[in-house]
This record gives C-alpha cells, structure tokens and sequence, in this order.
C-alpha cells in the first residue's frame, strides 16, 4: 500500500503553515525550491520547479530531457505525511507517492 521504498521524490516548496503550497513564493523562483529524484539502480536526479502559465508545478532535471511534461497536473492540495500525490513522470505514467514526512525551513 505504501509503493516502493526505493523509488522517491524529495521536493523542496515553499509551504504555507497549513500545508498548502505557496504559489506566490514558487512563482517568484529564487532558486531554492527543487526536486531530487531517487530510483533504484540510478543515480538521484537533482532539477528544478517551475509553475507554467496554466499553474502546473513541473519538474526539469539537468541533462536529462523529456517530450512529456514532467510533475504534477495540479498541485496537491495540501502536502501533509500521510497524502498522496500524483507524479506525471518520463514515461507517460502518472504514479502515485505518499508524503512520509515534512519538514520546516
């Protein structure tokens, strides 16, 4: 029920004390909010966040580029342990991660 250890997303938002994402400061990108990508046999994958035009939250990884868009079609609501949230990853699929844990600037 809890997915594949090995696989994971560590996302690093500007939340709102209530767990909601901050869309004004992600927007206003100063380069502390990013992602880094685990899989099992490959290296983790360290990108960036970006929020397109329509307010979809992407992902983009250095060296590693994708005809599809990467990230999620709407942002979760909320992120807070225990959710879950789909990612749109490479390969067209959307799978689905739980948050384990969340942590305070």
């Amino acid at each position: 029920p809890f997915g594949e250890s090995g696989y994971g997303y560590h996302l690093y938002l500007p939340l709102r004390p209530d767990g909601h994402l901050d869309m004004g400061r992600l927007r206003a990108g100063d380069g502390r909010h990013r992602v880094r990508r685990q899989r099992p046999g490959e290296e983790p994958a360290c990108g960036r966040l970006a929020v397109d035009a329509e307010g979809r939250l992407l992902f983009s990884f250095d060296g590693r580029p994708s005809n599809r868009q990467i990230g999620f079609a709407t942002p979760p609501d909320r992120f807070l342990v225990g959710h879950r949230v789909a990612v749109a990853e490479e390969d067209g699929e959307t799978r689905v991660f739980q948050v384990v844990a969340v942590r305070r600037e």
